[in-house]
């Protein structure tokens, strides 16, 4: 059984009560008398909870009495049927409404102790509301604070952003500015807003297209998110960028339309001024036959000039704008081998800090050909920070064309295209380096064609000049690609053969030369007859400087002529041995 407390907490006292035993013996005692006089059973809840022995022997004749009571949430029923020794001997309902009375006082008491315990849980209640309306309070106070501390703080905000806030209350057209609003269009704050005040300041250009936005916004059908111009009382035009959102009741009716209004003329005055600087930097860049283009920091194209696009051949500046331009033009040199990134001059340059001038790369065109290019690189600053580059390049295929050509005049005979005894020197400078890091021979060679004078004489001069033509590229047939033939005056010529292993190297390489050259020349259908005498001079057996070798190896040659036609000599420095020998 549970009995409710009540005091400081709620709750309930807990008993174990066995109802058999205890309605037992209450109903076997005698001052009752209801051992002979009635049966008993109570239920709770429809729940058997107790039945007085005998209750099966009573039969009910229609003085059966039931009585129930919710207690606590339950149903409480007791109910009585009367022996027939008490109808017998009492007729009476007396004991019957004892009975009934003590349940009801039961009950009454029970109820009474519920409601004592209710009593208390709502007073605490009370004083629990009390403390929490307290707490509110306090939390409103400082929400409140808060908010103010904040609209102030947005107040601040606006007036520094020059931002103008209104609300719009489209059912009575009222508007609701703050302080900003009014400076922005011109309005004495005295003056009480409507609509028609704000519409009134609209330009006229702009006033039907910026109202019909405003209405389709209102009906849901477009944003309100725009720009137009205000005209103030002094005549001054204002640019305004404006934006608003719209307050919707339940149905999606518009009420209220909230937004924001911003002064941007002098954004774009200065927007203005510097897209017609950037026009007349863009005609400067245009109509300069020069190409120019710039990189960032990343190597992309920002800008690009009409000729650096035509020279490049892509027609179009959209075709370089974003593009890389290393990987786009600068990828490679002129034999394929690809350049890195990091080994680019002009990202180097401008990555230091620094300008760069180079006139001895390529770039590629769109078509994948590529040309000979000069280019100067100048890094661009901003604030003292590098955030790119500007490059002026030039085609200088032509320029190169014929710097080679004047080159290969001053250093190869004009006539055989033979190295000239200018670039001769140079090639033996170069072969005498190596072979004194390789520790190898280098053979000079000096030959002289036997009976030329009698060529010119017999045959012509334009026979002579064949004749030379002919041996010079029998000459260049029988060497290898690292050796030199030069010619040196009217019928001679110079070999310098480099990383020779001995004399015999030497020696079997004169001789083919010999055979080559000694074959007869078919010109203008008659055969003319060639020889020619060599001498050889080796470094470093007879000699470690490189005139000293010419000089001992045109001895040598001389030596060969008197022995006769198509022969070699070593030079004298040489042991004594048959140094030449007939081709025959």
């Amino acid at each position: 059984m549970f009995f409710p407390l009540s005091g400081q907490s709620d709750g309930f006292l807990v008993a174990v009560l066995r109802t058999q035993e205890w309605l037992d013996h209450v109903l076997e005692h005698e001052i009752y008398g209801a051992k002979e006089d009635f049966r008993v059973t109570v239920s709770i809840n429809s729940t058997l909870l107790y039945q007085q022995p005998g209750w099966d022997d009573v039969t009910d004749i229609g003085y059966q009495a039931i009585t129930t009571a919710q207690f606590m949430g339950h149903s409480l029923e007791i109910r009585l049927l009367p022996t027939q020794a008490f109808i017998d001997n009492c007729r009476t309902w007396a004991p019957f409404l004892v009975g009934v009375f003590g349940v009801l006082m039961s009950l009454t008491i029970g109820l009474i102790v519920f409601l004592d315990q209710k009593a208390g849980r709502e007073a605490r209640k009370a004083e629990l509301a009390s403390a929490i309306s307290e707490t509110a309070t306090r939390n409103f106070k400082t929400t409140n604070d808060n908010l103010q501390q904040v609209l102030s703080r947005l107040n601040l905000a606006t007036t520094t952003g020059q931002i103008g806030i209104w609300t719009w209350d489209i059912k009575t057209n009222q508007l609701i500015w703050n302080q900003q609003m009014f400076v922005l269009f011109g309005i004495p704050p005295d003056v009480i807003p409507t609509f028609e005040t704000w519409k009134g300041t609209l330009h006229p250009e702009d006033t039907e297209s910026t109202i019909a936005l405003l209405w389709a916004a209102v009906e849901g059908r477009a944003v309100f998110d725009t720009r137009f111009r205000i005209r103030l009382a002094s005549g001054e035009e204002r640019y305004i960028r404006a934006r608003a959102q719209i307050e919707r009741d339940q149905v999606g009716k518009a009420i209220f339309v909230t937004g924001i209004n911003m002064d941007i003329s002098d954004r774009l005055r200065r927007e203005e001024a510097l897209q017609k600087s950037e026009e007349m930097t863009r005609l400067l860049l245009d109509s300069t036959s020069q190409p120019i283009y710039g990189i960032d920091t990343h190597g992309k194209c920002t800008f690009a000039n009409q000729a650096c696009v035509e020279t490049l051949g892509y027609h179009r500046v959209e075709r370089l704008i974003g593009q890389n331009m290393h990987q786009l033009i600068h990828h490679s040199h002129e034999n394929g081998s690809p350049i890195a990134e990091t080994d680019c001059h002009i990202f180097r340059a401008f990555a230091e800090n620094r300008g760069t001038h180079r006139d001895d790369e390529v770039l590629w065109r769109a078509d994948g050909t590529c040309f000979k290019a000069e280019y100067w690189s100048h890094p661009q600053t901003l604030n003292g920070k590098v955030i790119g580059a500007a490059v002026l390049f030039s085609d200088i295929s032509d320029r190169k064309l014929r710097e080679e050509q004047a080159l290969h005049m001053a250093t190869h005979d004009h006539l055989t295209g033979l190295p000239n005894v200018r670039l001769a020197n140079d090639r033996l400078s170069v072969a005498l380096g190596l072979s004194k890091r390789n520790r190898d021979i280098v053979a000079v060679m000096f030959l002289d064609l036997d009976g030329f004078k009698s060529i010119n004489d017999s045959f012509g001069h334009d026979a002579g000049d064949e004749v030379l033509r002919q041996v010079a590229q029998r000459l260049l047939i029988g060497l290898r690609s690292t050796d030199t033939a030069a010619r040196i005056g009217g019928d001679e010529f110079l070999v310098v053969a480099g990383g020779l292993h001995s004399p015999e190297n030497a020696a079997g390489l004169a001789q083919k030369l010999i055979q080559l050259v000694a074959q007869p020349i078919l010109h203008l259908g008659e055969l003319v007859p060639i020889g020619i005498s060599i001498g050889l001079a080796l470094f470093p057996n007879h000699s470690n400087e490189q005139e000293d070798l010419i000089k001992l190896a045109d001895n040598a040659m001389y030596l060969a002529k008197k022995k006769g036609s198509n022969r070699f000599c070593f030079s004298e420095a040489v042991p004594k041995a048959d140094q030449g020998s007939d081709p025959a």
